[in-house]
């Protein structure tokens, strides 16, 4: 009898980097890394760490950040699971890497994920390919969201975080209900945003009856299609 998968468990084996690889090389890959639980405000990677890792996000949300030379931190992405994170290659991390919520993650050394790309072309395409889609989409979104109003920057986030599953952060998550995983300072950074500017443009939101509070950090979709017109809102101030 074959030997079980050890990712036959796997929330995203059907969509993470990984899902290119058959049996028996993803047993050799799985053999090389190993699982672990990040529980929020922890950091899997500190700018500037030389003995960085490789990870794919199997539950959570992890954010992204830059720090200056001041010592400041500026939020510049979100991972969600099946998002892959980190480099295989030699050098010093450009960004540090943390955990907003209670996280499982699949690590793996750069070395040995290195060489499981060497070894598998599949698996070497598949991150080109989602590193340049990546890519495409940064760039995008930097066109689209710089002189967007702030009502605008913020339900594009919102319907983000909701199709991108922050809000499966929870076992039965309700599609209907998003738990924000960063605070009102967080993503007045990684949307260029005053946290006053955040706190109105919610207001406004949940005055249109568009969303509602729910809890400390949670809000409530009452209508969906609402806050994708405002998304896709031209004009406005910020």
């Amino acid at each position: 009898m074959p030997e079980p998968s050890p990712c036959s468990d796997c929330l995203v084996r059907n969509r993470a980097l990984c899902q290119v690889l058959d049996a028996p090389a993803l047993q050799q890959f799985a053999a090389s890394g190993r699982r672990e639980r990040l529980p929020r405000g922890r950091t899997l990677t500190w700018q500037g760490d030389e003995d960085g890792v490789c990870a794919t996000l199997t539950r959570g949300a992890l954010k992204l950040s830059v720090v200056d030379a001041d010592g400041s931190e500026r939020v510049t992405g979100l991972a969600f699971p099946a998002d892959f994170v980190g480099t295989p290659f030699p050098g010093a991390a450009t960004m540090q890497i943390s955990a907003l919520t209670d996280c499982d993650i699949c690590v793996f050394p750069r070395r040995a994920f290195a060489r499981a790309l060497n070894e598998n072309r599949k698996l070497e395409t598949e991150l080109l390919r989602r590193t340049l889609g990546a890519l495409d989409e940064a760039r995008l979104s930097q066109t689209r969201s710089g002189s967007a109003p702030a009502r605008v920057r913020l339900a594009a986030l919102l319907l983000h975080l909701l199709g991108r599953g922050a809000a499966g952060c929870a076992a039965n998550p309700d599609p209907n209900r998003l738990e924000l995983p960063l605070s009102r300072g967080e993503i007045g950074q990684l949307l260029d945003l005053r946290i006053e500017t955040i706190s109105r443009e919610l207001g406004a939101l949940e005055a249109d009856g568009i969303i509602a509070r729910d809890g400390r950090r949670g809000l409530r979709i009452l209508d969906r299609s609402g806050l994708q017109a405002a998304a896709n809102a031209a004009g406005g101030g910020r």
